[in-house]
């Protein structure tokens, strides 16, 4: 209590500021309410002036999603600094912030993080990098795959290119059997690849043994409405495995 008075009387929270007040509580649960409050209000200023004077977790977590939501080029350098923390949960958080940034450090820090020490920061920015389409991101998340790393599969193959397609169907044996399907999987979904390649994706999950093929194949099956030569490949596969 007596910290939460010395920081009201150093930033000045006024009587006139409840907010402000709300969000430097004891009561994490009424500071996160302001949080969001102040968010939703685009009010950074706050925000950025309290988390710089730190907070528990939750309540910085509820600060730098707030600030998301304020879209400001204010909270870049929080966003870095959180990055950094040795809290996962808030390094995620900080990523999602960064990713709405097009500040060339924004870009380089989620690069970055593809080599976190934890799995669930890692699969976060893979997420956003491939969003992004930042230059270098599919590289980057074939050496991730290539490591084993779950989190790189749906990104990859949401951004991979005709000629990432074919690198990534001479990795058989190279790669898991379940991330390899998973990855020509997702760019199966999408809708701006070329039937052509879509034929040779099926064929290349044709070779590659277990459920996650099978599955990957099933699921293109049931999408597509309508006749399509990779649509007909991929329903004999699937007829010689036995599925439906």
């Amino acid at each position: 209590m007596i910290q939460t008075v010395f920081l009201l009387a150093l930033l000045g929270a006024p009587a006139g500021d409840p907010q402000k007040a709300d969000l430097m509580s004891d009561d994490v649960g009424k500071a996160t309410a302001a949080a969001q409050k102040l968010g939703a209000a685009r009010r950074s200023d706050v925000l950025l002036e309290v988390i710089a004077m730190g907070a528990p977790p939750k309540v910085d977590a509820a600060i730098l999603d707030a600030l998301i939501v304020c879209k400001t080029d204010r909270a870049l350098d929080t966003f870095l600094r959180y990055a950094d923390n040795r809290n996962a949960d808030l390094r995620k958080r900080a990523l999602r912030g960064l990713a709405e940034s097009s500040d060339k450090k924004a870009a380089a820090r989620l690069l970055e993080a593809l080599g976190d020490v934890d799995s669930g920061v890692r699969a976060e920015a893979a997420r956003h990098v491939a969003k992004r389409h930042d230059k270098g991101a599919d590289e980057q998340l074939l050496k991730l795959l290539k490591r084993g790393d779950a989190g790189a599969a749906q990104p990859l193959g949401s951004i991979a290119n005709p000629e990432m397609v074919r690198r990534l169907s001479e990795m058989m044996g190279q790669v898991s059997d379940a991330l390899l399907a998973q990855t020509l999987g997702e760019t199966l979904k999408r809708g701006d690849v070329a039937d052509p390649l879509r034929v040779e994706i099926v064929r290349t999950l044709a070779k590659v043994p277990g459920a996650d093929s099978t599955t990957a194949l099933v699921e293109y099956v049931a999408s597509v409405k309508g006749d399509r030569p990779s649509k007909n490949e991929a329903q004999k596969v699937v007829d010689q495995r036995g599925g439906k």
